[in-house]
């Protein structure tokens, strides 16, 4: 009908069509740019996808940045070089600041990563039903599209839940044909949180605490702790002046520190290597640990009183 009609006759869209209003039009005009003239006409899966729309069986989302009308040339900062002018972490950190660098970096991560698991899903899939898949599966591959195409960053919030619809629409036309469902190609929070409704992918951050490497997936996806477990509100942040984490090193040992401490070296490994002054005088790990063959709790104390520094009152024994 369409290869008739537009193709051979010429026929306008909107002799057959209504005009689309997806959103508020103060949206549209405040979004609108120089970019337009490339990237406005037709379907543009980036301003789609930064509108918040298009996507199979998700309801549309705009980005909170295209509710507030920054123009495409807010992010793709033009250095005067003639060329395509593009956007990066710096775009982010000109207005948020340094600390946007790593947000915008896991944004990208989550994205790609997410993306690739899709694609491999939708891959798999297509081999099984052949030339005539389900509409849930088309549905799949559309969305899948829409992100990749429309670089998820421009719109991180809706990619996620775009991804999620595609990964349900590939089980449901899996099972339509009688095939086995697959599991979410990533590790997912068993709860619904409005932190991650930013902090995107922070399922599987890995990043430093109390000095040591924290893995957030067995925490988050494993156990189920809720991110305030550990981290202040932003209005705590806001009115009290607290930093990221709120709970003491000490916290930690009501979990891992449930049972008496047989192997301590498994997870505080290097501990031969240390050494510090106290007092009493220098401390050496090797020589109390190696050479004088105490154990760790000799001087920390057991699980149900774990210390992570020692009262020097344990030292009068010896010394």
């Amino acid at each position: 009908m369409h290869q008739t009609h537009v193709t051979d006759h010429k026929v306008e869209c909107t002799h057959c069509h209504l005009e689309i209003e997806h959103v508020a039009p103060r949206h549209l005009e405040a979004a609108q740019s120089e970019c337009g003239s490339c990237h406005g006409g037709g379907h543009s899966p980036q301003r789609d996808l930064y509108a918040g729309l298009g996507g199979k069986g998700v309801d549309p989302r705009p980005d909170v940045m295209y509710l507030a009308g920054v123009r495409c040339e807010g992010c793709h900062l033009d250095h005067g070089s003639g060329e395509t002018a593009l956007a990066g972490e710096i775009s982010c950190m000109s207005c948020h600041g340094p600390k946007y660098r790593q947000i915008f970096e896991n944004w990208q991560a989550t994205i790609a990563e997410r993306a690739s698991g899709m694609r491999r899903q939708i891959d798999s899939t297509a081999r099984l039903l052949g030339s005539e898949p389900p509409a849930a599966f088309e549905d799949a591959v559309m969305n899948l599209e829409l992100v990749e195409r429309g670089r998820g960053i421009h719109n991180v919030a809706y990619s996620v839940a775009v991804l999620e619809a595609a990964h349900g629409q590939i089980n449901r036309a899996r099972a339509e044909e009688g095939y086995a469902k697959l599991s979410t190609p990533w590790p997912t929070a068993p709860y619904a949180s409005d932190c991650l409704e930013c902090h995107a992918g922070a399922e599987t951050l890995q990043v430093s605490v109390f000095g040591r490497g924290f893995a957030h997936e067995p925490h988050v996806v494993g156990q189920g702790l809720d991110c305030q477990e550990c981290h202040s509100t932003h209005e705590e942040r806001d009115t009290q002046g607290m930093g990221p984490l709120k709970i003491q090193s000490s916290s930690c040992n009501s979990c891992h520190h449930s049972e008496p401490a047989s192997d301590c070296a498994t997870c505080h490994g290097g501990v031969m290597e240390r050494a510090f002054s106290t007092d009493l005088g220098d401390f050496e790990h090797a020589f109390h640990v190696g050479d004088l063959e105490l154990g760790c709790t000799d001087c920390h104390g057991e699980a149900s009183n774990l210390q992570a520094s020692p009262d020097l009152e344990v030292c009068s024994d010896c010394h």
